[in-house]
């Protein structure tokens, strides 16, 4: 467990859904819900997970989060926008979260984010 709590990082969470104007642009909102979150922030190695990345976002433009808290990805049914953190100065939005909590074999209860950066245009 204690592996779980070696890195702080501050998330955003939208507390609206994405709003677009009449020229389609996204409305900025600046409505947010704030949450600490320690765990453990990993490079993505790319095949040390089920996850692939979306096209054109590299594994050096992502990372793994492995943490109790838990943090959400873009739900597309509901319309709100992802989680959000800064890392090194760079955004990072939470591009998938997987929670694995209460599976069998599992010792320590936590939750896997892939975290990729903001620029690379992913929703």
């Amino acid at each position: 467990m204690r592996l779980l709590q070696r890195t702080s990082l501050t998330f955003k969470r939208p507390l609206r859904k994405d709003e677009y104007d009449e020229n389609g642009r996204p409305i900025i909102r600046e409505d947010f819900q704030t949450i600490f979150a320690r765990g453990n922030l990993q490079p993505f190695l790319k095949g040390t997970t089920h996850i692939n990345l979306p096209e054109g976002v590299s594994s050096e433009s992502a990372y793994v989060y492995f943490t109790v808290t838990e943090l959400k990805g873009a739900n597309q049914s509901t319309g709100f926008p992802a989680d959000f953190t800064t890392i090194k100065g760079d955004e990072y939005i939470v591009f998938h979260d997987g929670d694995w909590n209460q599976q069998s074999g599992s010792r320590n209860s936590h939750y896997e984010v892939i975290l990729i950066k903001k620029d690379n245009k992913v929703k």
